[in-house]
């Protein structure tokens, strides 16, 4: 028995589409999917197009991250007062815009959590950030909050970063992210665990894609003009720059409240941005 695990595809078609390649050559039977299959890239319409496709031939856990819940709440729609925040909402709009009547039900459909059960096997907890909310980062869920959970085995995504750990008893996992990898070359980061004597053995996997082609769908979708500072991070990430959209979110926040004594998410002006952008990302 072999699972495929992925994450955080955040509309980068390319990469997912490598990794699933990769996969079906490694005759994986089942698939988890952990969340965020829409935001910093184009194409969402294929991206979940890939997945139906998927889920249509192989089992399949579907799971809801937070980006699929900022479309679900429609913070991508209505809004007037944010429309001079370009940088900070662009990216939501396109998303909330470009996902179809059928994949907005396919996303009010998805849980945050569950239970992968395999006879024979460990069951395990899977989960986006923390199995009580999609946008925790699971390195600050307490020990006891750990202890807690069911399952001694939990795979989480969200943070990006591939990740493997034992913690109060538990054995704990972070596949990467396959759209925008944070720690290293830009390619598509996913895991594969085996099935072995009854334990789960892991595989981290790095996979290549064409990056350029993504870059391309970018400019064709014009996102550098519908969230430009933003896209500026996704096109640095992408070359391999090790600055996360958060990092820089922050310091603009931190820019803007200095200067006029207060800052509230997503009312950062456009100049806060862009200063974040120039004193952080090192485009050539």
């Amino acid at each position: 028995m072999k699972l495929g695990i992925l994450s955080d595809i955040h509309g980068n078609y390319e990469a997912l589409k490598a990794c699933l390649d990769y996969m079906e050559k490694e005759k994986v039977d089942r698939y988890i999917f952990l969340g965020d299959y829409v935001g910093e890239f184009p194409n969402p319409e294929l991206t979940f197009g890939l997945i139906h496709g998927l889920m249509n031939r192989k089992k399949c856990y579907v799971l809801k991250g937070n980006k699929e819940e900022y479309i679900e709440r429609g913070l991508g729609a209505n809004h007037p007062e944010w429309d001079s925040y370009t940088s900070i909402v662009g990216m939501l709009r396109y998303a909330y815009d470009h996902v179809t009547g059928r994949d907005r039900d396919f996303i009010k459909s998805l849980p945050i959590t569950d239970v992968v059960k395999i006879e024979g096997m460990p069951s395990i907890r899977i989960c986006h950030g923390a199995p009580w909310k999609s946008n925790v980062h699971f390195d600050k869920v307490t020990d006891e909050e750990v202890a807690s959970i069911e399952e001694d085995v939990i795979i989480f995504g969200h943070t990006h970063e591939q990740y493997a750990k034992n913690r109060c008893g538990k054995t704990i996992y972070n596949p990467g992210a396959v759209g925008l990898n944070l720690n290293s070359d830009p390619v598509g980061c996913c895991m594969i665990l085996h099935a072995e004597y009854g334990t789960w053995r892991p595989e981290f996997l790095e996979i290549e894609y064409n990056v350029q082609k993504e870059i391309d769908a970018m400019e064709r979708d014009n996102l550098f003009s519908i969230a430009p500072y933003w896209s500026i991070v996704t096109l640095d990430i992408l070359k391999g720059g090790g600055v996360w959209h958060g990092s820089v979110l922050e310091y603009a926040m931190r820019l803007c409240k200095n200067e006029t004594g207060e800052c509230e998410w997503p009312k950062i002006p456009e100049k806060y941005m862009q200063k974040a952008v120039s004193d952080l990302v090192f485009l050539d």
